[in-house]
């Protein structure tokens, strides 16, 4: 992973400024997963589109390029990651975020040590 993003998907991830979902990118409510703080930081450098996903006549979530669960390949390439849910100490970042429940500050710790 570039060194620049890193730093930017760490301190964004410790920021505050983003509030944890699971299952989804990110949710017009306001939440990002883990791997979606780093599609807003993509999507904030002009990288990706970002559009909503209607679940009936509400918008529910939204999705980044194409993708709503994990990162689109513009994302993976722009971060200079080699796949779409990249693992740290052997455990993909989604799995941490949806399945573990690790805060985001225990993924930037994951992050800042084994990416």
């Amino acid at each position: 992973m570039k060194d620049e993003i890193k730093d930017k998907w760490i301190a964004a991830l410790e920021s505050g400024e983003f509030e944890q979902e699971q299952g989804a990118l990110a949710t017009v409510q306001g939440g990002h997963c883990a791997l979606g703080v780093l599609c807003e930081l993509a999507y904030r450098e002009g990288v990706v589109t970002r559009k909503d996903e209607h679940n009936g006549v509400e918008s529910v979530y939204y999705g980044y390029d194409d993708s709503y669960t994990c990162l689109p390949s513009s994302v993976v390439e722009w971060a200079g990651l080699d796949c779409e849910d990249p693992k740290v100490d052997g455990v993909y970042v989604s799995y941490l975020n949806d399945k573990v429940g690790a805060s985001f500050h225990e993924i930037a710790l994951s992050i800042k040590e084994h990416l």
